[in-house]
């Protein structure tokens, strides 16, 4: 939708206009740091991709969390090279394509593969909080950066996270597809609803539910052994 309405467009819109007046950088040192701090989050951005894909196999032992992580962020950064001759937007006298932004698409991916990823395990509410605020400030930051230093306009910004999250949540559809019934993947599906409930009550009620299951389980066995033994005699 985004990209329609900046679709060949070499002109900024009055949003845009007033967001660069506001933001751009005013002097050569604001705009050095700018790019130093989005050289820095991009270098952060890789490094969480390895990290979250190395907790999830040595935490969790599920290949769908580290296929999401890994492959989220690179299928975002190839829709994103597609997207950008496609739309081919311009800014006035520049003769690259801008839209979407890349740098702030490749973190809100590997954001909101991180948040799929806690959100479907067992985590405490405060882990899961800690999750969101974290990686809702990279992309905050990347974004803020980007602006600071004039690379993108506030449309290719947001066109960069609706890019990230459209393929982040495509690629944990297809991967809960693989796994309809929770073989292999985060406790049933990436994007499984909990019925359950949510927060501090629902750990606790699926922590029941699991320890119900598990004393079930025990007392069928005993039965088993019972019934093998009098078959025996």
């Amino acid at each position: 939708m985004l990209g329609r309405l900046v679709w060949h467009s070499q002109g900024l819109s009055g949003l845009d206009a007033w967001v660069e007046d506001q933001l751009g950088a005013d002097s050569d040192r604001e705009l050095r740091l700018a790019t130093d701090l989005a050289s820095g989050l991009r270098a952060a951005t890789v490094c969480g991709i390895v990290a979250v894909a190395g907790l999830a196999w040595m935490a969790l032992r599920q290949r769908n969390a580290v296929i999401l992580t890994l492959l989220a962020p690179s299928a975002t950064l190839a829709a994103e090279k597609l997207l950008k001759p496609l739309v081919a937007r311009q800014a006035p006298d520049s003769t690259v394509f801008h839209y979407p932004s890349g740098h702030v698409a490749v973190a809100t991916a590997l954001a909101l593969s991180l948040v799929l990823i806690v959100r479907s395990t067992r985590a405490r509410p405060a882990t899961r909080t800690i999750a969101v605020l974290s990686t809702g400030l990279l992309v905050l930051l990347m974004g803020l950066a980007r602006l600071v230093e004039t690379a993108h306009l506030l449309s290719d910004v947001v066109g960069g996270v609706a890019t990230g999250v459209a393929v982040t949540l495509a690629v944990a559809l297809l991967l809960d597809g693989r796994h309809p019934t929770g073989v292999g993947s985060v406790r049933g599906g990436l994007l499984e609803l909990e019925p359950e409930g949510l927060g501090q009550a629902g750990v606790q009620r699926a922590d029941r539910q699991h320890g119900q299951r598990h004393r079930g389980g025990g007392k069928e066995e005993v039965v088993e052994r019972g019934d093998e033994r009098s078959e025996e005699n």
